[in-house]
């Protein structure tokens, strides 16, 4: 895959990010930096990404794709309240028993796995 100047500002912007951002807001934080960059070229440079394995595309419960430049397996907590999407990083999910238990349905190679809540953030504004 060829290298990319606008590829570099999006890998660059998302990064170090944890707060999962959609396509809209990789382009408003780029614009920073390339004014000039349109969403249909963030969209391509985040598929590109997630081809080379740096970001991956989280979708939670039909609202906009958000990408993740963690990309090992993790879950993720997304508050009802606020929208805001979490990192799980020490949840654990115990697949140690998986070969017999989803055997009927093959290998289990990775999961996306996303917990549903309020956040400590929103359960502390409404004291």
């Amino acid at each position: 895959m060829r290298k990319s100047s606008q590829r570099d500002a999006v890998w660059e912007w998302i990064r170090d990010r944890h707060d999962h951002p959609s396509v809209e807001e990789v382009c408003q934080g780029v614009r920073q930096t390339l004014p000039g960059i349109g969403l249909a070229t963030v969209y391509r440079n985040l598929a590109a990404l997630e081809e080379q394995g740096k970001v991956r595309s989280v979708s939670i419960d039909g609202g906009p794709v958000r990408y993740d430049p963690i990309v090992g397996d993790h879950a993720h907590f997304n508050c009802v309240r606020c929208g805001r999407v979490y990192d799980l990083m020490d949840f654990e999910v115990e697949l140690a028993n998986a070969g017999s238990t989803f055997a009927e349905v093959g290998r289990i190679d990775s999961y996306d796995m996303c917990l549903h809540g309020v956040c400590q953030a929103c359960v502390d504004s409404e004291q």
